[in-house]
């Protein structure tokens, strides 16, 4: 008999195996992980051939099928039952010099820094989202960090270009962000986004449960984007105690990160980190936007210079951003932002998706517009 494709991976067993600890703490994970577990569309006699078949509508029909092999999974925290997110981190131990570029050195630290009370209300503090944190019983296991849930940022895309720079804006507010302590940060994973999930924004799908109407982001006076994964992140003391680092993580790889060695052979090299994570965060907005938000070039090439040193830092490129667009008229804060490369490889390249994908676009910049209009919103971004 065939493997069922269905079953729990091995990714998923630290989630079976604390299922009760989990539960003592407060948190109860999806029915998939309880012992003894089988699953729902078994019991109902449903093949697994047709469970294939079923696609999207075997999500709420029968959730227990969902394979996640993530680090993070969500729970309902029973106190409340609000869903929360649960990361599972195992921070690097012994004496390996190379311990600090290993994932999760200092994520919990930086999480705990993030989430304490003199700096979790700070509107520019990138990811005050730590609930709660504890050991598992097993020290080998790891840490369990308890989060607030968070959604994909980039579905529904940005209509109106208001949108898009309150995005930008917010982003390059976190690069200049660092704590009243002393202690500076770079992000590395700047790609690991998330915003306010009670937002209820997103695209009609057709199988979901009742909920309350989708909106748009101009429906709301401020949505708010997170960085949510601080893996490959290191803390430095001060400003002058920055160092050079290596990536070893990074979703955007940067000729800085390499150089050759007497062999000839790509090695990973030390750079500036801050600069670095400029220069990715320049390259995520022209992937985003392609060349929807001209009156940022300015900007935009700056942080892409291909030397380190020609870069603005993070203060000096969030004044460069204000200058560029403090004197935008309203039509041009509302103007259509256009998909960037990101959307075009991450749909279906048929014909008929490639026009459904500009008529939803069309559609949304219009219905944006129109409700700002109406609203008196779109004013700045």
């Amino acid at each position: 008999m065939a493997e069922s494709v269905f079953k729990i991976r091995s990714k998923e067993q630290v989630w079976v195996d604390n299922y009760d600890f989990l539960l003592k703490q407060g948190y109860r994970l999806r029915k998939r992980y309880q012992s003894g577990w089988i699953g729902s569309w078994v019991l109902k006699g449903v093949s697994e051939q047709r469970l294939k078949a079923m696609g999207k509508k075997r999500y709420t029909e029968f959730e227990d099928s969902v394979v996640s092999e993530s680090k993070v999974v969500d729970a309902v925290r029973i106190s409340d039952d609000n869903v929360v997110a649960l990361k599972h981190i195992i921070p690097p131990k012994g004496d390996d010099p190379l311990r600090a570029y290993k994932h999760s050195f200092q994520e919990h630290r930086i999480m705990k820094l993030l989430a304490s009370p003199e700096i979790r209300d700070d509107p520019r503090n990138p990811c005050p989202l730590l609930l709660d944190s504890f050991p598992l019983p097993n020290p080998e296991d790891g840490i369990i960090m308890v989060m607030t849930l968070t959604r994909y940022p980039f579905i529904p895309r940005f209509h109106p270009a208001v949108e898009a720079l309150s995005f930008v804006r917010q982003m390059l507010e976190v690069e200049a962000f660092y704590l009243p302590q002393g202690w500076y940060f770079f992000m590395s994973a700047i790609l690991h986004i998330g915003d306010e999930p009670t937002l209820n924004y997103c695209t009609r799908e057709r199988h979901l449960p009742p909920e309350p109407p989708h909106l748009d982001r101009i429906d709301v006076k401020h949505v708010r984007y997170y960085l949510i994964d601080y893996g490959y992140s290191l803390m430095f003391p001060g400003h002058d105690q920055r160092f050079p680092v290596l990536n070893t993580g990074a979703y955007m790889r940067l000729e800085e990160f390499y150089e050759e060695d007497k062999a000839g052979k790509s090695v990973y090299a030390l750079h500036d980190p801050f600069k670095a994570d400029l220069k990715q965060l320049g390259k995520l907005i022209r992937i985003l936007f392609g060349s929807s938000l001209p009156f940022l070039k300015p900007l935009l090439s700056a942080l892409e210079f291909q030397s380190p040193e020609e870069r603005p830092d993070a203060a000096a490129a969030l004044a460069m951003f204000k200058q560029l667009t403090k004197s935008l008229c309203r039509p041009t804060l509302l103007r259509h932002v256009r998909q960037g490369v990101f959307y075009q490889v991450c749909k279906d390249n048929s014909a008929f998706h490639r026009w459904w994908w500009m008529r939803q676009g069309t559609f949304g910049w219009a219905r944006a517009t129109a409700k700002a209009i109406v609203l008196k919103r779109g004013r700045s971004s």
